[in-house]
């Protein structure tokens, strides 16, 4: 399961629990205030489609519609199967982590 646990002014923090509530893992995306916008988007997006329950400074959502439709200013994606979001999280956080390893990289020259 993942759940947004925090958004600040320049990072997302994502926590990720297995199914059986044993163990988490804690993820700090340090991003530029733009990106972080267009993620918070799709976050609400995806999860406003979803019918489960987070964590209590989190959303409560319902699920609305078989297909799921993502659209931010850079990016869409029209997803039809409830197990793909994972997929999606893990494109999404992978290209933020690049895009800010990319950015610190750029500062150090």
């Amino acid at each position: 399961m993942i759940f947004l646990n925090n958004i600040d002014n320049d990072k997302i923090i994502l926590k990720i629990i297995d199914n059986n509530n044993i163990s988490s893992l804690i993820i700090k995306i340090y991003i530029k205030e733009n990106t972080l916008i267009n993620f918070k988007n799709l976050y609400q997006s995806i999860h406003k489609n979803i019918n489960f329950k987070f964590s209590q400074d989190a959303l409560e959502i319902s699920y609305n519609n078989k297909i799921l439709k993502f659209i931010s200013n850079e990016f869409e994606y029209t997803v039809n199967k409830m197990s793909d979001i994972c997929e999606i999280f893990d494109k999404i956080i992978i290209n933020l982590m690049i895009q800010n390893i990319e950015n610190e990289d750029h500062k150090k020259i």
